[in-house]
C-alpha cells in the first residue's frame, strides 16, 4: 500500500467518509460499538473495510482491459494504528478469483450477498451516503441505516432545499392547493425519503412513463437534487480551498527542484479545481431547464426525455461531484479555517499529486446548451 493510502487511512480515522471514500471501520472504533442492525457486509474483514473510488494509473497492471477507474477495498492491518496501512484489492482485478477464495472460502451464501454489495458500490457514481441508501433500497438490500448516516442537520437542510426546488412542481401537479406547505412537505417526503419507489402517480401518468423507466428516472432525479444541494454547499467552501492552495507552506529542508515541483503541481491543481467547479453547473442547468419546461410551460415531454436520458447524465455528474466533494472535504479537514496551511514538503507533494491525478480524470470543454449530457471522458456510442 502506498504512503498516500496510509495517510488517507489516518485522515479517515478521524473524519469519516467523503464522496469517494466510505469508511466502515469507524463504526467499529466507536465506544458504543457498531450499529446493531444488519451490517453492509457479512464477511468479518469487509465489515471493517474502507472503500474508495480509485483512479487507475497508466502503468497499473491490475486490469487487462485498461480501465481508468476502479473500486478499491482497503483492509487495515491494525485498526488502532492506521499508519501501518493495510491490504487492498480492486474489484475485478486480474486475480480476483484468488481474492474471493481468500476472503470467503466456501461460504457461498455470505459471498453471494457481499459480492452483490460490492457490485452495487462499484456501479454507484459516488459513495455519498444519501445516494448509497438509494442504491441499496432499489436493490432491496436491508442494512441498518446508521451505517449510511446523514446527519439530522444535513437531512433538514436538504429537505428545505428540495421543498424550495419543487414548490412550482407541486402547484403544476396538484393546482393552487399545493401552495399549502403541508402539501409541499408531503411531495418532498414522497420523492426523497419514501422507502418504496417514491412513485407519485399523477407525475408518472403526466410523463407517460412505465414503472421501470419511472423508477430509474426517480433515482436519478433524487441524485440531481442531492448533487445540487451539495454543490450549493461546496461552492461556499471552494474559495477558502483555492486561497489555501496558494498559501500552503511546505516545511522541512527542500532543494530548489522539490520547491519548483510543489509550485507547479499546486498551480496545476488550483487551475483544474477551478475548471471542475465551473464544469458542474451546466449539468445542473440541463436538469433545471427540463424541469422548468414542465412547471412553467406545461411541456411534460421535455422532462420525460430528460428523465429517460438522466441515468447517463447522472453518472457523468456523479463522477465530477465525487472528485470535487472529496478534494474540498479532505483539504478543509486537514486545514480548518483560521489555521495556516502547512505540512512537510514530502507529504504535501503526495497530497497535491493525489489531487492532480483525480482532476486529470476529466477533459473540459465549454458546453453548449444541453451538451454536458455527453461525458467528454466517455463518448456516447453513435446510433444509426
Amino acid at each position: 500500500m502506498s504512503d498516500s493510502d496510509s495517510r488517507t487511512l489516518v485522515i479517515l480515522k478521524e473524519k469519516g467518509s467523503t464522496a469517494r471514500l466510505l469508511n466502515l471501520l469507524r463504526f467499529y472504533m466507536r465506544p458504543e460499538g457498531a450499529p446493531e442492525g444488519p451490517p453492509i457486509f457479512r464477511n468479518r474483514l469487509l465489515r471493517r473495510a474502507i472503500v474508495t473510488k480509485h483512479c487507475v494509473a497508466a502503468n497499473d497492471r491490475s486490469f487487462a482491459d485498461g480501465r481508468r477507474h476502479a473500486t478499491k477495498i482497503i483492509l487495515p492491518l491494525n485498526a488502532e494504528d492506521l499508519r501501518l496501512g493495510g491490504r487492498y484489492f480492486l474489484l475485478g482485478q486480474d486475480n480476483y478469483a484468488e481474492v474471493r477464495r481468500e476472503l470467503w472460502g466456501d461460504a457461498h451464501e455470505d459471498r453471494s450477498h457481499d459480492e452483490e454489495i460490492l457490485g452495487l458500490l462499484e456501479g454507484a457514481p459516488s459513495l455519498d451516503p444519501f445516494l448509497l441508501r438509494e442504491v441499496f433500497q432499489r436493490s432491496q438490500v436491508r442494512i441498518d441505516p446508521a451505517f449510511l448516516d446523514l446527519s439530522e442537520n444535513d437531512q433538514m437542510e436538504m429537505f428545505n432545499f428540495a421543498r424550495s426546488e419543487l414548490s412550482a412542481l407541486a402547484v403544476a401537479l396538484f393546482g393552487d392547493a399545493a401552495a399549502d406547505t403541508d402539501m409541499q412537505n408531503k411531495l418532498v417526503r414522497k420523492l426523497l425519503f419514501n422507502d418504496e419507489t417514491g412513485q407519485i402517480e399523477p407525475l408518472r401518468l403526466a410523463l407517460k412513463l412505465d414503472e421501470n423507466n419511472y423508477a430509474e428516472g426517480m433515482f436519478a432525479w433524487k441524485g440531481f437534487l442531492y448533487f445540487k444541494w451539495r454543490y450549493s454547499k461546496l461552492v461556499e467552501e471552494a474559495p477558502d480551498v483555492a486561497r489555501g492552495l496558494q498559501q500552503v507552506y511546505a516545511t522541512g529542508n527542500l532543494d530548489p527542484e522539490e520547491k519548483s515541483a510543489i509550485r507547479e503541481t499546486r498551480d496545476n491543481v488550483s487551475r483544474r479545481l477551478a475548471e471542475l467547479t465551473a464544469a458542474i453547473p451546466p449539468f445542473l442547468s440541463a436538469y433545471d431547464n427540463a424541469l422548468s419546461q414542465l412547471t412553467e410551460g406545461g411541456d411534460a415531454s421535455a422532462f420525460r426525455d430528460f428523465l429517460l436520458d438522466s441515468p447517463r447524465i447522472f453518472l457523468a455528474l456523479g463522477e465530477r461531484m465525487g472528485v470535487l466533494d472529496h478534494i474540498i472535504s479532505v483539504w478543509s479537514f486537514m486545514f480548518p479555517a483560521g489555521k495556516k496551511p502547512m505540512m512537510p514538503g514530502s507529504d504535501l507533494m503526495e497530497l497535491l499529486a493525489e489531487f492532480e491525478t483525480l482532476l486529470t480524470r476529466f477533459k473540459y470543454a465549454t458546453p453548449r446548451s444541453i451538451q454536458p449530457v455527453e461525458d467528454p471522458a466517455q463518448p456516447r456510442a453513435a446510433t444509426g
